[in-house]
């Protein structure tokens, strides 16, 4: 009874901080896991809001936009939809050994998830990728798979934050010419015919592979969510009007 009078609460303070919420048709906000899907050929993918992030030149703080990769019924695995800033993969390609011991996954789990995330927002992470790690990036198979929604390499390109733009070292962020504005960006996953490279997309969607001390390249986050304590709060799903998610304590305790 202590635990469904929690979960009646939780439910009535995010209906009213959110009267436009997302409803199971009473007005309630729903399990995240009764909504979202992976991507879908006919019908795209749908995108979710979670975590805030500089976004503006100037350096304004605004929600981070997720596209739904994939689900599995435990967790949705989620990519960002921009490139939130540029970096290397590691200081020295010398001492470069792996991606989960390089300089960028130790800054992904920890300044960028602290800054990205609230503590809230991090009680739905979790580890479902082999790295270890909270937050992470997609595997070059995975920028090549069709089944994740890139099925060309259109599908692969990739526009930047504003603020991602003054980001950078020593250089910023690369932006191709070529009339579109897209960058090239990161996997986590280590060239096999050159370990001082890492694989990437690079110009037209394409995918190569480059020095791990490019600074210019885009970061260009994921993580897995845990559906089982993930509500959706508002929004349709779409890019215009992303599900907002946050955290269902009851669940949780």
């Amino acid at each position: 009874m202590k635990r469904l009078i929690s979960l009646l609460a939780l439910l009535v303070s995010l209906c009213a901080l959110a009267p436009g919420a997302f409803s199971d048709g009473e007005g309630l906000p729903v399990p995240a896991g009764d909504a979202l899907r992976g991507y879908s050929k006919k019908e795209g993918y749908v995108y979710v809001s979670l975590g805030a992030y500089p976004t503006d030149g100037d350096g304004t703080v605004r929600p981070i936009l997720w596209r739904v990769l994939s689900t599995d019924g435990i967790s949705a695995y989620l990519l960002s939809e921009y490139i939130l800033e540029a970096g290397r993969i590691h200081s020295d390609r010398n001492t470069y050994r792996s991606w989960d011991t390089s300089d960028l996954f130790m800054y992904l789990n920890g300044v960028f998830r602290d800054t990205a995330f609230s503590e809230d927002d991090q009680r739905l992470l979790i580890n479902r990728t082999e790295d270890g790690g909270l937050v992470t990036l997609i595997t070059a198979s995975e920028m090549q798979s069709a089944e994740l929604g890139f099925v060309s390499n259109n599908a692969r390109r990739c526009l930047s934050t504003d603020y991602a733009k003054t980001t950078g070292d020593p250089k910023k962020l690369y932006i191709y010419s070529k009339g579109h504005c897209y960058s090239p960006w990161w996997s986590r996953t280590r060239s096999d015919t050159n370990k001082n490279q890492q694989r990437r997309v690079m110009d037209e969607g394409k995918t190569g592979r480059i020095d791990v001390q490019a600074g210019d390249l885009g970061v260009r986050p994921a993580v897995n969510i845990d559906l089982r304590v993930c509500l959706i709060l508002s929004g349709a799903g779409t890019m215009e009007d992303p599900y907002v998610l946050g955290w269902n304590s009851a669940e949780d305790e």
